[in-house]
């Protein structure tokens, strides 16, 4: 992928996410021109990931749940240690705000069917072809066992037809259709199965839903947003909701949402926290 990709480039989106068209309810445009191509003297990228440990070699952001943005250095410790400490603070009362505004507004990030008429108690929401081809992603095992169980499996938008009619070969009548929309099925479930790399397990906690992961059991690669999964579980400030609350309140997370009251700050205290930490500047 190009380092010119960016958020709101149609090229980009294209190169992604192929035929999957992204929704409207999308409105993170306008902070992707918020975000700087260059922070601390490193380049900062879109939904482009490399792990280079000890410095911080360069940025990337993400968007996600159709109002956010989560912008991480590409360096696991350093990521993890910013949304852990902001965890780790008390929740503000624009925290607590944004967080309503999140569940009260969380949409499908894709076009998709206008069928919310199903529903189901535990749901598997599997990620795209790009990750179900590697072979220490998923663990379809325990996927396979959680179908025995009574789960059903949310095919991801962007998933090859071979991979839906294998996938269909595999679980039959418990697979939901990757046009089907996500998360008026995700409303009313009670427990949520995903992926570190996706974004489901942030709207299943801000919908207080129980939480199960996938991820194979020998993974090696950090994930898009593993970073802010595994700096929640670092603390221990009081509930889930509770820290999760606290990285929406608190600039270090990365995270940034349009219901922020000053985004640009919210992006320019980020970068000034992490240069606390080495940078390797050319």
């Amino acid at each position: 992928m190009s380092s010119n990709e960016w958020l709101g480039d149609a090229t980009t989106h294209f190169m992604k996410s192929g035929t999957a068209l992204r929704s409207p309810a999308n409105h993170q445009e306008a902070l992707a021109h918020l975000v700087p191509r260059e922070a601390n003297g490193v380049k900062v990228e879109y939904d482009i990931s490399f792990e280079v440990p000890g410095q911080i070699h360069g940025y990337k952001f993400s968007d996600f749940l159709t109002k956010a943005i989560y912008i991480a250095p590409q360096s696991g410790k350093f990521a993890v240690t910013g949304v852990a400490e902001a965890a780790d603070r008390e929740p503000t009362a624009e925290g607590r705000r944004v967080l309503e505004q999140l569940r009260a507004g969380i949409e499908d990030k894709y076009i998709l069917d206008d069928d919310e008429d199903f529903h189901c108690d535990e749901i598997v929401v599997l990620p795209g072809t790009n990750l179900l081809t590697k072979e220490d992603v998923v663990d379809m095992e325990k996927i396979d066992k959680l179908v025995a169980g009574g789960a059903y499996v949310k095919i991801h938008p962007i998933t090859e037809r071979t991979w839906v009619a294998y996938l269909t070969q595999r679980w039959g009548r418990k697979v939901i259709p990757a046009e089907a929309p996500l998360y008026p099925i995700l409303r009313n479930a009670k427990k949520v199965h995903f992926t570190m790399s996706s974004e489901t397990g942030i709207a299943a906690t801000i919908f207080g839903k129980h939480l199960g992961i996938v991820d194979h059991p020998h993974k090696k690669n950090f994930s898009t947003f593993q970073h802010i999964y595994n700096g929640l579980d670092c603390s221990r400030n009081g509930t889930l909701q509770n820290r999760l609350a606290a990285v929406m309140s608190h600039a270090s997370s990365g995270i940034t949402t349009t219901y922020h009251d000053d985004p640009e700050s919210r992006i320019n205290d980020f970068f000034q926290y992490m240069t606390r930490f080495p940078h390797k500047v050319k």
